[in-house]
């Protein structure tokens, strides 16, 4: 079915409500940027389980476990040996004491000589725990971050769909290459100093109820209800307030990120005094957030100096009767000061340590949130898939709904030759497609019906908003609200040119073959001269026989005239392009990697391209589409200028009412 000049009536962009108050993090929201007042609440309960479900899968998972807890092993042994050997020397120390009260100058120098030994067996011990601490940490900061990037980074463009789904998950690259790492190193702070204090207690205890268990029982009980006062009325408060900071001090980063991003446009637009202010007004937030936090931790560093200046007393004041009564040594006091300051420091740990308590509980949560947002979009297409129909089946048979009811779902469907309702040589059907915008309820357009053959070609017309672009990220699977049935050519034999040229972080080649993956080339290759025919291209990481040679790729940016760029900047050195070509030569440099793609196999199906000469001049773009007319098998373009149409065989003319 040949396609006229259609025209369909486009209802223009829905209306996005405004955000209601915080709420669940991995609610969908649009993205406003920058996150704006205080994080949701979280319970204790949800901090708990969050950091649980970080550290746990690290310990079973069967291909890191068995790394792992060989260390954890190594961690423990050395902790246990730091305690017995710190108990031991309370024991060395007490004899000096004695040694010292009684005159007895041998004896001293003998426990002085021992001490010395003890101290120098603790060295390898203490590097033992410290090496697998180390190791430990940076393997499970590299289990975590490659799981995240999986789920961030995967073929079901989570990445894409987590800023126009979920922008309330503020700063998914802090919480990847910061809050990961900061979880980790402070995880392991945390679990170290715990496990170094039920080993301290277990070894402290005993010789100290030797001494006094009167002693003993006072420090327990004190300690349970300092850790219970410490947790509720500082830990908690000081978790909401540090996953603050850690927003709005993404948020600074984010601003100044931008600026670096834009500073030619803002240059030209002179928006300095403009982008200041707003830096400078998000710089406040980071303030007073960080003015919040230092109060806190003020009026806990102030409760803690009085808790163990008068705890510090508590020895002297119960042992000292015994000695005053001769039922013990000088030295058992200094013994006695040494084991419950071991004691007092191993139970009381959990209310020291509460600023890293509340930095690992905020971290936690952040990445919880990221993992539930990435899961959700995970399991939401899984559902669209396990929902959608498969290649062979009639999606609604030959009946049509005269409803205006939609559905939020619009179902994407690769075409596969053999299914019954799909004839050979078809490249793209929209059947009634409705389509919705992410946020919004008034569709973009309604019941739009098309079919482009094998050898066709589709030009996509309108006004600006009239939904051109969102019908094909519609037809790439990025947008699915809406109603109706797309078939469409499979991704992996179709490809996509967008307005914005995308220009990745490499070489000359890299951006021509984006995105195959090239192995690093030699440095003798990097700058080599083009025209020496005996340097082979590097074995590519995807199917080396399908790549381009230098004669090849010399050929197709001839044709679209930027041949000049491997004089310039060689095939293999590894250059920042996007900061350096003008708009036009990044859309010139896009044609180019179309046209490789096509020579690179005959699997290349069909084109789609969103104003992809919209920064060239006339010339240029009747150019680059002569050579898209006889490379490209089938081609689909979104554009505004009227010679465009000689180009492409249909045009489908969108308006808005």
């Amino acid at each position: 079915m040949n396609i006229g000049s259609v025209t369909e009536n486009v209802l223009g962009t829905g209306m996005v409500e405004e955000d209601p108050p915080a709420g669940p993090p991995s609610q969908k929201a649009m993205s406003k940027g920058v996150s704006s007042g205080l994080p949701p609440p979280v319970s204790c309960k949800q901090t708990a389980r969050s950091i649980c479900r970080l550290m746990l899968p690290f310990f079973v998972d069967q291909k890191t476990r068995l790394r792992a807890l060989p260390l954890v092993a190594v961690m423990l042994v050395s902790v246990y040996l730091e305690q017995t050997t710190m108990v031991k020397m309370a024991s060395i120390m007490k004899g000096v004491q004695d040694a010292l009260v009684g005159k007895q100058e041998l004896q001293f120098q003998e426990l002085l000589w021992t001490s010395l030994w003890t101290i120098l067996a603790l060295v390898p011990i203490v590097l033992s725990h410290l090496a697998a601490a180390a190791i430990l940490k940076l393997h499970w900061r590299k289990f975590l971050t490659e799981r995240t990037l999986q789920m961030y980074i995967n073929n079901e463009q989570a990445f894409y769909r987590l800023k126009l789904q979920y922008g309330n998950v503020d700063n998914p690259d802090q919480r990847i290459a910061e809050d990961i790492g900061r979880f980790t190193s402070q995880a392991f702070k945390l679990v170290v100093h715990f496990a170094s204090d039920l080993i301290k207690i277990a070894v402290n205890a005993q010789a100290l109820i030797a001494i006094s268990p009167a002693l003993f029982y006072v420090l327990v009980g004190f300690s349970i209800v300092y850790a219970m006062c410490t947790l509720t009325c500082f830990a908690a408060p000081l978790m909401r307030v540090e996953r603050r900071v850690l927003q709005v001090e993404a948020d600074l980063r984010y601003m100044l990120m931008r600026l670096r991003e834009h500073a030619e446009s803002i240059a030209f637009f002179g928006g300095a005094d403009f982008e200041r202010s707003g830096c400078c007004n998000c710089l406040g937030k980071v303030i007073r957030a960080l003015y919040k936090k230092t109060a806190i931790e003020t009026l806990y560093f102030v409760v803690g100096v009085l808790v163990r200046f008068v705890m510090h007393y508590l020895p002297m004041i119960i042992v000292s009767p015994m000695y005053f009564a001769g039922k013990t040594t000088f030295g058992t006091i200094q013994q006695s000061q040494t084991l419950f300051n071991h004691l007092m420091e191993g139970m009381l740990d959990l209310g020291k340590e509460i600023e890293t308590l509340a930095g690992l509980g905020a971290q936690s949560v952040r990445v919880q949130e990221l993992w539930d947002a990435l899961q959700e979009i995970r399991d939401d297409s899984e559902a669209s898939t396990d929902a959608g129909y498969s290649s062979g089946e009639d999606p609604g048979g030959d009946e049509t709904d005269e409803t205006d009811c939609y559905e939020d779902r619009l179902a994407v469907l690769d075409i596969s030759m053999s299914s019954p309702i799909v004839s050979p040589g078809i490249r793209l059907i929209l059947d009634c497609v409705t389509l919705l915008p992410p946020f919004g309820e008034v569709p973009l357009m309604r019941d739009v019906s098309l079919r482009l053959h094998q050898g066709q070609s589709l030009l996509i017309a309108g006004p600006s908003g009239a939904g051109k672009s969102s019908l094909l990220r519609a037809i790439g699977g990025l947008w699915a609200r809406g109603s109706g049935v797309i078939h469409r050519t499979s991704l992996e034999r179709t490809f996509f040119v967008p307005q914005a040229p995308y220009l990745c972080l490499g070489t000359l080649r890299d951006n021509l073959l984006y995105p195959m993956k090239l192995e690093e080339p030699s440095k003798d290759r990097r700058c080599s001269i083009f025209s020496r025919k005996e340097i082979e291209p590097e074995i590519p990481a995807d199917d080396p026989e399908e790549l381009p040679d230098d004669n090849e790729i010399q050929t197709i940016l001839a044709e679209v005239d930027m041949a000049y760029l491997i004089d310039r900047f060689c095939l293999d050195e590894p250059v920042d392009f996007d900061s350096i070509l003008s708009g036009g030569e990044k859309q010139r440099l896009s044609i180019a990697r179309l046209l490789l793609r096509v020579r690179r196999g005959p699997n290349l199906e069909l084109a789609l391209l969103d104003e992809a000469t919209a920064a060239l001049d006339e010339p240029n773009e009747k150019k680059v589409y002569d050579l898209v007319r006889q490379r490209v098998p089938s081609f689909l373009s979104v554009g505004h200028r009227t010679q465009l149409e000689a180009s492409h065989d249909h045009k489908l003319q969108l308006e808005r009412t």
